[in-house]
């Protein structure tokens, strides 16, 4: 009697599992069908979004800084944002 509840529940276990598995090709393939046939690709294509890092300065350090400027300081961000840039990104360290 009891080999037999196991042996159900095993069946069952499997089934599930196998079902999951197909749901997963199934809803994989319908997500990739429905990207393929988007008309619009603005996400990725037309950003506006204009981003420095660490500022705008001269990244050859050979020739130094360009205009006096030197990265992760003040003068580099207000460089970036003179130039156009909507945000920048620095390193901040605090001893």
């Amino acid at each position: 009697m009891l080999k037999q509840i196991f042996k159900v529940i095993g069946y069952s276990l499997l089934t599930l599992v196998g079902l999951s598995v197909v749901l997963y090709f199934l809803l994989t393939s319908y997500v990739n069908d429905q990207l393929e046939q988007r008309t619009s690709h603005q996400a990725y294509d037309s950003c506006h979004k204009v981003w420095s890092a660490r500022g705008l300065y001269n990244k050859k350090r050979d020739q130094g800084p360009a205009d006096g400027v030197i990265e992760n300081s003040i003068e580099s961000v207000a460089l970036a944002f003179a130039k156009g840039g909507s945000g920048v990104e620095i390193d901040v360290r605090y001893d």
